[in-house]
């Protein structure tokens, strides 16, 4: 209840997810190059081929990586990806490095 009273405390988390989410999109642009990402506050989507979201999505999910898949019916997909702990990039990283091997495999 103190914390919807703490007008600083309200600014300051929010700088901290602009922040946070800021080095997110960053990271996720130079890690998945074929996908085009937008951003809010709280979450990074990333637009793509709809096969290779799911294809994706599923590797991820297989490395403990949760994501939200979305599909429109004109082939397009998108990810929506949170923002994880700042000590979890790494290890989420990698995930999505393995994970996009696997779809390149996949995909051959």
């Amino acid at each position: 209840a103190e914390a919807l009273s703490d007008i600083h405390w309200q600014n300051s988390q929010r700088l901290r997810l602009e922040d946070a989410a800021e080095r997110w999109f960053q990271l996720l642009q130079r890690g998945i190059p074929a996908m085009q990402f937008t951003r809010t506050a709280l979450f990074v989507s990333g637009v793509a081929d709809a096969g290779f979201c799911r294809l994706l999505y599923t590797a991820l999910a297989r490395r403990a990586v949760l994501v939200r898949l979305f599909e429109d019916a004109r082939g397009q997909g998108m990810l929506r990806f949170g923002l994880p702990l700042p000590v979890d990039n790494a290890r989420v990283l990698q995930a999505i490095n393995e994970s996009l091997q696997e779809c390149a495999c996949a995909s051959t």
